[in-house]
C-alpha cells in the first residue's frame, strides 16, 4: 500500500481515487468544460476521507438464505472473515478491486474511457461476483448508490449497459432485473 491510502487514475479530465482500505471512490474533474474554468477540480461525487459516501451493495441468495455486503466492509464481527481487499492499477485507465467475505469474491473495476474517444470525460464501473463455495447461490442483486456533488455546478448521466450492449439513462432510483442489465 503506498503511503496516500488510495489509487488513482487521471486521465487530465478526470480523476478516480480508490480506498485501498475498503475500495471506496471518488470521481472529480480536473479540467471539466473547456469554455467554463471554473468547472475544474470539481468533485463529481461527495469527497469523505472514508471513502464510503458512495458505494455498492450486494444482496446475495444461497441455499435459500439471504444476507447482504456493503463492498469493501470489514464483517469480521459476523465472523464471516476478514476485510480481505486488493486494490491494484492494472493499467494506466484501470483498477481493480478484488474483496471476499463469506465464500464470495466480488471485483470492482473502475476504468476511464480513452480520451481519444468521443465518449471520453466517462468512468466506467463494473462488478463480478465469483462463488468460492459448494452453495447454490439462487439470486444475486447489486445496489450502487453515489452519493453525487454537482450543487449548481452541472448535470452527470449515468447510464447502465444493458444486455444487448445498449445504454440506457438512468436519471432516478431504478431496479434492473434479469436481462435487462449486462451479465456474463
Amino acid at each position: 500500500k503506498n503511503s496516500k491510502g488510495y489509487v488513482e487514475l487521471n486521465d487530465g479530465y478526470l480523476s478516480v481515487k480508490v480506498s485501498e482500505k475498503n475500495g471506496g471512490f471518488l470521481v472529480d474533474t480536473v479540467e471539466g468544460d473547456k469554455l467554463n474554468k471554473s468547472d475544474n477540480n470539481k468533485f463529481l461525487l461527495y469527497p469523505d476521507e472514508a471513502y464510503d459516501t458512495s458505494f455498492t451493495s450486494f444482496r446475495v441468495t444461497r441455499d435459500g438464505k439471504t444476507k447482504d455486503y456493503i463492498f469493501g466492509r470489514n464483517y469480521t464481527f459476523l465472523g464471516l472473515g476478514q476485510n480481505d481487499i486488493t486494490v491494484t492499477q492494472t493499467s494506466e485507465s484501470e483498477i481493480v478491486s478484488t474483496w471476499s467475505v463469506d465464500g464470495l469474491e466480488f471485483t470492482q473495476t473502475l476504468s476511464l474511457v480513452d480520451t481519444k474517444a468521443q465518449q471520453h470525460g466517462m468512468v466506467y464501473i463494473t462488478y463480478s461476483v465469483k462463488n468460492t463455495t459448494e452453495d447454490k447461490i439462487e439470486d444475486i442483486q447489486a445496489r450502487i448508490m453515489m452519493d453525487t456533488a454537482l450543487g449548481y455546478q452541472g448535470y452527470a448521466v449515468y447510464m447502465a449497459g444493458q444486455a444487448d450492449g445498449s445504454y440506457t439513462s438512468v436519471k432516478t432510483e431504478r431496479t434492473m432485473r434479469g436481462s435487462e442489465y449486462r451479465h456474463y
